[in-house]
Formats: structure tokens, C-alpha cells, sequence
């Protein structure tokens, strides 16, 4: 038995990439709600004269999850299906869809292939196209009071937003009702693969 075989056989591989998965979207959700809650009280200060760049933080925010939880679920279920799947066709159970991983070659039904298709690698690499070009211009969370610690802030300093601009609330339930339909999306594609036919 090979060392890949070894790997493979034992969840070793998917479990890896599951758990740095999961690191990644909690890194990313915590560095969110830090830069956010930071952006919120220095944006009145900063951006008296115009509206800060929400829109976007958001996209930012969006492409960063969107890049870790597409990457790492097809990752996850590509090292799963190749220990655990047979390697030839069985067309009466729908087994026709190969899947090629450094030469180990099985062969999945439809709802399988949905997991770990070319399209989860394209949109992974557009979020990440998004995010990189985004901070290349210049990062929507830069501000001026970055050193200083919230609490050192005089209180004159920290005025309220305006009413046309979001609060924290909007954000959060737009960034969260984001993260938890594609997580909702993900778990659906989940359970269709390893559902009874």
C-alpha cells in the first residue's frame, strides 16, 4: 500500500483540508469582525465628506469566504472520493463521471461530480481574482487611526454614521446571509451526493 493509499484510506487527506478549511473561513470571520468594528468607528471621522468604500469592503469580505470554502470543500471531497470510490465505471449505478487526481483515476455518479467540479475551482480562483485586485488598489479597511486603540480614542472623536450609510447590523446580516446560503448551498450538495439513489 502505497503512502497515498495510506492517506487516502485513513481520511487523513480530507480531514486536513476540512480543518484548514474551517481555520481559513474563522480566520477570515474574525478578521472581518475586527476591521469591521475598527471601520465603523473611524469611518464618521474619516469620511465626513463622502461615503467610505462599504461596497467594496463587502465584495472583499464576500470574494476571501467564498475563495476558502470552494477551494477547500472540493479539495476535501476529491482526496474523500479517490480512497473511497471504485476505479472503473459502473454505469448502472451512474458511476460514468471520472475524476483524475495526479493519475488516481475513480469514477463518481452525477451528484458526487457536483461536489468536486471544474466550476468550484473557477469560482474560487474568480474570488480570489476579486479580492487581490481589490486590495491592490489599495485596502478598503485602511485608515488613519489603524494604531490607535478603540479605547484611546477621545470621545469627541467617535461620532455616529450617518443615516445613509450601513450600520454594522446591515453589514453583518449581508456578509452573513451570504456566508450561511452558500454554506446552506454546500450542505444541500452534500447530502444529495451521499443520499441513497
Amino acid at each position: 500500500m502505497s503512502l497515498h493509499d495510506l492517506w487516502t484510506a485513513n481520511y487523513g487527506g480530507c480531514l486536513f483540508f476540512a480543518a484548514f478549511g474551517l481555520v481559513w473561513v474563522g480566520g477570515v470571520g474574525a478578521h472581518a469582525i475586527r476591521v469591521y468594528r475598527r471601520a465603523l468607528l473611524s469611518d464618521p471621522i474619516i469620511y465626513a465628506g463622502q461615503k467610505p468604500p462599504i461596497l467594496r469592503r463587502i465584495v472583499q469580505t464576500l470574494s476571501w469566504l467564498t475563495f476558502g470554502l470552494a477551494l477547500f470543500t472540493t479539495i476535501t471531497f476529491q482526496l474523500y472520493f479517490v480512497g473511497h470510490r471504485p476505479p472503473h465505471p459502473i454505469p448502472s449505478e451512474g458511476r460514468i463521471y471520472p475524476l483524475n487526481i495526479h493519475g488516481y483515476l475513480v469514477y463518481l455518479t452525477s451528484r458526487e461530480h457536483a461536489l468536486v467540479s471544474v466550476n468550484w475551482m473557477v469560482l474560487a480562483g474568480v474570488c480570489f481574482l476579486f479580492a487581490y485586485s481589490i486590495a491592490r488598489e489599495g485596502d478598503p479597511f485602511a485608515s488613519k487611526l489603524s494604531d490607535v486603540p478603540v479605547g484611546a480614542m477621545p470621545k469627541t472623536m467617535v461620532k455616529p454614521s450617518p443615516k445613509d450609510w450601513l450600520s454594522g447590523a446591515q453589514i453583518l446580516l449581508i456578509i452573513g446571509g451570504y456566508l450561511g446560503g452558500l454554506l446552506l448551498l454546500i450542505a444541500i450538495l452534500i447530502f444529495r451526493a451521499f443520499a441513497a439513489p
